[in-house]
């Protein structure tokens, strides 16, 4: 069958773009008008799974280039992109959708949603005085559940809304580094999408393997100061800073983000299982 091929099969050739029916040249490999290739094969299994290699592999542009560049000089990739060297990073929007959507599978896998909950005693366990008491604290522990499983089931959405409201604070801290808020969202965007990637490929597993009561107490501290850690550490590149001076600045910038964006956290958690969002 066709799509079995090795060998890929050219679409009816012509001297008009497929894509916008420019007139184009034979002495070039792509459309002059919207840069699609000249030659486009049809599809088959042989074209999709070279895309989906090419897309994660490829030595200056994949996915995978993109992640060890982050590991190493996150705010190098930031400095270049936003001054104009696009081409050679994927879009931080479409990496951050994609960590997003592992996190949400990550999530799952691992049973988060059990971990996290495991931890609060069931109403059956406790002997109420009165049936008010009971009523009261069912109420409670059912929107707890619902509250966790909410940040299970819509973890990309968290990760989304979280962005531009911590890049909101990092502009106003750096106010005086000559960046625009929505170069700081990229910054951000590129942060997250390794610390999202670290937390599901990392954390996740670890949370899983010792246990709720285990996982309960230790990780989330220990994940707080290394994400933490590193947006510290790519806005000290980012910024170009190469002192103790701004290395301490940084992080204490980066620990208040941290804090304030748990604490708000925290506290809608709190109010929304307290009942006060009806």
């Amino acid at each position: 069958m066709y799509y079995f091929t090795p060998k890929p099969i050219l679409l009816m050739q012509s001297s008009l773009c497929l894509n916008c029916q420019a007139n184009l040249s034979q002495k070039n490999n792509f459309c002059a008008n919207c840069g699609q290739k000249v030659n486009i094969h049809r599809i088959s299994l042989h074209e999709i799974l070279h895309d989906l290699l090419h897309y994660f592999t490829h030595a200056d542009t994949g996915i995978f280039f993109v992640l060890k560049q982050l590991i190493k000089q996150p705010g190098i990739v930031v400095k270049e992109y936003i001054s104009g060297k696009r081409k050679k990073y994927i879009s931080p929007v479409t990496l951050l959708l994609i960590s997003a959507g592992i996190l949400y599978v990550a999530f799952h896998v691992f049973n988060l949603s059990e971990i996290n909950t495991s931890n609060l005693a069931k109403p059956e366990t406790f002997a109420f005085k009165t049936e008010h008491q009971k009523q009261l604290y069912t109420v409670t522990y059912e929107r707890a559940i619902k509250l966790n499983n909410f940040f299970a089931n819509y973890s990309k959405l968290g990760t989304m809304v979280a962005v531009p409201l911590i890049a909101l604070l990092f502009w106003l801290f750096f106010i005086k580094a000559r960046l625009n808020f929505a170069e700081h969202v990229v910054a951000l965007m590129f942060f997250t999408a390794l610390t999202t990637l670290t937390y599901s490929f990392v954390f996740a597993p670890i949370s899983y393997f010792l246990g709720s009561k285990k996982a309960y107490l230790i990780l989330p501290g220990i994940y707080m100061l290394f994400e933490t850690s590193y947006k510290a550490w790519g806005y000290y590149q980012l910024l170009g800073y190469n002192s103790k001076k701004n290395a301490f600045k940084t992080f204490s910038y980066s620990l208040l983000v941290s804090i304030f964006w748990a604490v708000i956290s925290a506290g809608l958690g709190f109010l929304y299982v307290g009942g006060f969002f009806g």
